[in-house]
């Protein structure tokens, strides 16, 4: 159960945006111009709290916490605007697995539910969205809880070195493999619209190199850790040469 936002200095509460929400008409006529529009199944929106109206399309964005944050109108010529109050976060299903086998993370809502309709009804894997560059520490954030066997950060051709990459160095950083894939198309929703299904993703996906982490030390497990080479010694079986070691005992 996502928890109840807090109104913050300027923000509405989940409850007040959920209103907002459900208070907005929508139609079967609606609901099948969008499905058309974006080429997913109409469940999507629900799954994923859309709201389609006449001519736009309204969409909750969560903070990692799971609490709305806002709301986003995506008119018909592909504009985007927010309603007063929102900031921007993710695009979440209203669940996700409990084992979660792939997590990928799409940039923006219209490709994360083109993905999701390609990914329908496939175990262990669920698919978010980021509202481009913005929304990297409230992915990062969602990683580190539900805790995923690997990532994929699905790059913009135009955002291939940017956030994408940005967000795949962060979460392998925090210990979990992560992948950068750039679909042939100037984004994924694109090129499913050309044609592309899951095994394309999938062999994009295989084709990825995982992304190997920065800084003074990696996150390895117990048997990652068993296959290091023997250690060198400054002083045998007590300083390692090429380690970081802690001494303690009673001062003096």
């Amino acid at each position: 159960m996502r928890k109840v936002c807090r109104r913050g200095d300027d923000g509405p509460t989940r409850i007040e945006w959920e209103a907002k929400l459900s208070s907005i008409p929508t139609s079967s006529a609606a609901r099948e111009q969008w499905s058309e529009s974006l080429g997913v199944p109409e469940p999507l929106f629900r799954r994923y709290g859309c709201r389609p109206g006449s001519g736009v399309l309204y969409h909750p964005e969560y903070a990692a916490s799971g609490k709305v944050c806002g709301i986003v109108k995506r008119l018909a010529d592909r504009r985007k605007l927010s309603e007063k109050g929102s900031r921007r976060g993710l695009t979440l299903p209203n669940t996700l697995p409990v084992r979660l086998r792939w997590l990928l993370i799409t940039e923006g809502a219209s490709d994360c539910l083109a993905t999701a309709a390609v990914f329908a009804g496939e175990r262990g894997t669920a698919v978010i969205g980021r509202a481009s560059k913005t929304a990297v520490d409230d992915a990062l954030e969602l990683a580190r809880r539900v805790q995923p066997e690997h990532v994929v950060v699905v790059a913009d051709q135009d955002d291939a070195d940017g956030g994408a990459a940005q967000l795949a160095q962060a979460v392998v950083n925090a210990g979990i493999p992560a992948f950068v894939i750039v679909p042939p198309a100037k984004d994924i929703r694109e090129w499913i619209t050309e044609g592309a299904d899951a095994a394309d993703i999938n062999n994009l996906i295989n084709e990825a190199e995982e992304v190997e982490p920065t800084g003074a030390f990696a996150v390895m497990d117990a048997a990652e850790v068993m296959k290091l080479p023997p250690p060198e010694y400054l002083i045998e079986r007590i300083l390692p040469e090429k380690s970081l070691s802690v001494m303690w005992g009673q001062p003096g």
